[in-house]
């Protein structure tokens, strides 16, 4: 394809005496030769997808910008400057812009706040993009604390669920091709733990790894479906109830690392141990069972 490209290049500078003229020729196929291998790639992608399983991402992503198309005009008319400020808040000061605009609406038209945030939640829960901390200030800020845990709470879990269906479809078998033993490796380790649900608490609590890594890695290694959706709706609370406290204060906040004091650290490393207590009694009881059958087997020879 680039040698047809280089080709044309060289018509289109010989036919032209015109630098402008020659200079807007390049720049036109450049653009069709860019179109042309975004098109190509698509369709790779496609052609290796399973027919049903390209029509239920397809589903999905559409409902999702449906959802947010059908409550963006259903909003109320902003000003100039309101407009400016309604966009997915990227910093902190940002998210203080879009709070007050939310929070001019929020009175009279509470249901489509909160539909909207949580659709936006779960949108980037389930395509793995990053800000969704900022909504959870947001929903502090505009919302009731547990209606702001409950909505964080939820979100978190479909978007979490989505995304990991998601690589459950498009990326297990490519993942597993890429690195088949060490991944085997890792998934006998992983499935030596007792109850995996406690463990998906746990590194939910910690920061331990990333979400969007657990997201995609769980699928992997077999994570079962119910424990990953309730271990996540379980284990995003205690630092979601952080943020949602600081979210109260937003206008008064000067960065989101302020919302973690001391008190805030050991709420979350108490919660993240108390997850680990069932695992290792677990433990502990199987290592018994195995100690007490080996001394009758000793007794009994």
């Amino acid at each position: 394809m680039d040698s047809w490209v280089g080709i044309i290049l060289d018509i289109v500078h010989s036919s032209s005496n015109n630098y402008r003229l020659s200079r807007v020729g390049e720049t036109f196929i450049y653009f069709i030769t860019y179109i042309t291998n975004t098109f190509h790639r698509i369709a790779n992608i496609v052609a290796d997808m399973a027919f049903s399983k390209f029509v239920f991402l397809t589903c999905i992503l559409f409902s999702i910008f449906l959802i947010l198309f059908m409550l963006y005009i259903n909003f109320p008319e902003l000003t100039d400057d309101e407009r400016v400020d309604f966009k997915l808040p990227k910093d902190l000061k940002q998210a203080k812009r879009l709070g007050l605009v939310l929070s001019k609406y929020k009175d009279k038209h509470y249901y489509t706040v909160l539909f909207g945030i949580s659709t936006v939640y779960i949108m980037l829960q389930s395509l793995a993009i990053p800000g969704s901390i900022f909504l959870t200030v947001l929903s502090g800020y505009l919302f009731s604390f547990p209606i702001a845990l409950c909505l964080v709470c939820t979100c978190s879990a479909c978007g979490a669920q989505i995304c990991y269906f998601f690589a459950r479809l498009f990326g297990r078998e490519r993942i597993m091709a890429f690195a088949p033993e060490k991944i085997s490796k890792w998934r006998n380790e992983v499935s030596d733990f007792d109850s995996l649900f406690y463990f998906i608490i746990f590194l939910r609590i910690t920061p331990v790894l990333p979400n969007w890594l657990i997201n995609l890695a769980s699928p992997i290694f077999d994570v079962p479906v119910s424990a990953f959706f309730f271990g996540t709706f379980l284990g995003v609370a205690p630092p979601s109830c952080i943020y949602i406290q600081a979210g109260a204060t937003l206008q008064k906040l000067t960065h989101v690392g302020a919302a973690w004091s001391w008190n805030a650290i050991l709420l979350v490393a108490f919660t993240a141990l108390l997850s680990l207590v069932p695992i290792f009694y677990k433990r502990i009881n199987k290592n018994d069972g195995i100690f007490d059958r080996s001394t009758k087997n000793i007794k009994n020879s």
